[in-house]
């Protein structure tokens, strides 16, 4: 006969631990996600047993906020996990939604960064196209953008004697439309 595998429950984390959650009114459902998450951990399967950590993991301010609606409320016997959390999407979500930007953003992006110094270290271009992606990606993801055109406003964010650097370099190919010059070869 072969010895069972013990389970081990870990409790729910402790309110301000780096392992607990932490809601400061953004990432919404990640937040109540990792709720449901450590509540799997803890063994508790029931998920309206979970309200109260809505509460006891979002910062002060929002406590305030919540903390006497009915959804929230620890006396009331009616809480449940999903109507607590469509009122708590309600009321914070707004802030998860991704900003408005237009292609106009993102040639004012360019010419910022074409006013700005030489890039000197890789970690300075690396931070310019993590910027740049933030505004990049929404484009292409509503259409305002194609994917092959996204390396063409980067290189022309650079200035212009690193662009010319960059062209020595380059493999001949990218230097034709047909193939879209990938942001790596950028780097």
């Amino acid at each position: 006969m072969s010895n069972p595998t013990p389970a081990y429950i870990v409790p729910m984390p402790i309110t301000g631990t780096k392992e607990a959650p932490a809601f400061d009114g953004k990432d919404t459902e990640d937040f109540l996600d990792l709720i449901q998450s450590h509540a799997c951990h803890a063994g508790i399967m029931d998920d309206n047993k979970l309200v109260n950590y809505i509460v006891k993991y979002s910062s002060k301010s929002i406590q305030r906020k919540i903390k006497s609606m009915k959804e929230f409320k620890k006396a009331d016997l009616t809480q449940t996990w999903n109507t607590a959390t469509a009122k708590f999407k309600d009321m914070f979500s707004a802030a998860d939604e991704p900003p408005n930007y237009s292609l106009q953003d993102l040639q004012d992006f360019c010419k910022v960064k074409l006013s700005g110094p030489s890039f000197t270290k890789k970690k300075e271009v690396n931070n310019a196209l993590i910027n740049f992606y933030a505004i990049s990606a929404p484009l292409i993801e509503i259409g305002l953008l194609v994917t092959d055109q996204e390396p063409y406003y980067f290189f022309q964010s650079l200035l212009k004697k690193d662009q010319c650097h960059i062209e020595k370099k380059l493999d001949p190919k990218y230097k034709t439309k047909k193939f879209p010059l990938p942001i790596k070869e950028i780097l």
